[in-house]
């Protein structure tokens, strides 16, 4: 059990460095977002519902874990998603309940193909997983429209504080890419209460583009 009366835990929440190590993190993650109170699965199944009107079109979960994601498309009607993750400890849960047709064992970076295929899915997302200093850079957007087909959404969702520290880049980048007739950009707007529990309160923010 995570003791989330614990300060040192808010405040590392807040100060966006709450474990990152995520094999390690595996067998305890979904009790861990359950406990936090954090909304961004919710937020990008919701996004995908209002945007995709295809309940068989194919998405890649980008940065999947343990399949939280995959789960609340569920709920909507989407079940043909595959799942990418460098954690080989957090997709293996995600295998454990059968929630991705394909899973690559991989992570997405600005300078280096994935082993998919291009323009092999129909939309892709990511979660939780944006941040310059972290996980995925946003510079990786240009991998995310390789993979994706024309017409297809990107949809992202994660803490406003990891887009606003690098919002000025972020925004050249966006700039950049729909100059180059790459993407539009839908919509980019950010949001009260993506994590919200009794110690913490944090926004997020949330991106919708399509590939041109």
């Amino acid at each position: 059990m995570i003791d989330l009366s614990n300060q040192e835990i808010a405040n590392n929440i807040t100060q966006d460095i709450y474990n990152p190590d995520y094999n390690s993190r595996a067998n305890h993650y979904d009790e861990e977002i359950v406990l936090i109170n954090r909304r961004a699965c919710d937020v990008v199944a919701h996004l995908v519902n209002v945007f995709i009107d295809d309940k068989n079109a194919r998405i890649l979960d980008i940065a999947a874990g343990t399949g939280l994601v995959a789960i609340a498309l569920q709920r909507y009607g989407f079940t043909n998603m595959d799942g990418l993750d460098p954690s080989a400890g957090m997709l293996d849960k995600a295998k454990e309940k059968n929630l991705y047709h394909n899973y690559y064992y991989e992570g997405i970076y600005a300078d280096k193909k994935t082993s998919v295929p291009d323009e092999l899915y129909d939309h892709v997302l990511c979660c939780a997983s944006m941040d310059d200093d972290g996980l995925i850079k946003f510079e990786s957007i240009e991998e995310f429209l390789r993979m994706m087909k024309s017409g297809g959404y990107g949809i992202i969702v994660d803490r406003d504080s990891f887009y606003l520290k690098s919002q000025q880049t972020n925004e050249k980048l966006f700039t950049k890419l729909e100059e180059e007739k790459k993407l539009k950009l839908i919509t980019n707007f950010s949001f009260r209460n993506y994590i919200k529990n009794e110690l913490v309160s944090l926004d997020g923010r949330a991106l919708v583009f399509q590939k041109i």
